[in-house]
């Protein structure tokens, strides 16, 4: 028998039936696109699929592409920072204060092809750098946040301090702080 016939688990899921299964929840869909050139057909297939208005882009985005396309109109862009700030994160160890400058760089990006949110990691997203995206009209949609203090300082900010969205394995004790939080 060879190796692969004794794996076991669950069968692959495909891109098509998780947007078949989301349709007519409204329900969005976080669409981490790891690889160049994948915007269109992404978006063609979530529209054969119906969800096309559902859509969230992060990962390996041309922002460049999707202004050209009108995709920014019809997808809820999430720029992922390190795509665009080169040599983000050694900058950053060299010298924390290239954080805020990181900050500015991106604001530029953001507002010359009209999206609206940086996806970045959550060890960027100083207070000072959520000011900076803030003032800037832009929104976070912050990566990996594990650390529960650092969920629930994300939590209390908001989507009014600018957080639109906290991405984590610990899903189930950050839904628990944020319905804490909402009942306050």
């Amino acid at each position: 028998m060879s190796e692969l016939t004794q794996l076991q688990g669950p069968e692959p899921v495909s891109v098509e039936s998780v947007f078949r299964r989301v349709y007519g929840t409204g329900k969005l869909v976080n669409c981490d696109l790891k690889e160049a050139g994948l915007e269109s057909a992404v978006y063609d297939l979530a529209k054969r699929c119906g969800i096309d208005r559902q859509l969230i882009y992060s990962g390996t985005v041309s922002a460049e592409y999707c202004r050209k396309t009108g995709l920014t109109r019809l997808v809820r862009i999430a720029l992922n920072i390190e795509e665009y700030v080169p040599d983000l994160y050694a900058r950053c160890r060299r010298d924390p204060a290239q954080i805020m400058e990181a900050a500015k760089e991106m604001s530029a990006v953001c507002h010359r092809y009209g999206i609206e949110c940086v996806n970045a990691n959550y060890r960027l997203a100083t207070d000072a750098f959520l000011d900076t995206l803030e003032k800037n009209r832009l929104t976070l949609s912050a990566w990996t946040v594990d650390d529960l203090t650092e969920a629930s300082r994300f939590l209390q900010r908001g989507i009014q301090g600018g957080i639109e969205n906290v991405t984590t394995r610990n899903l189930r004790q950050v839904l628990s702080m944020a319905g804490r939080q909402v009942r306050k």
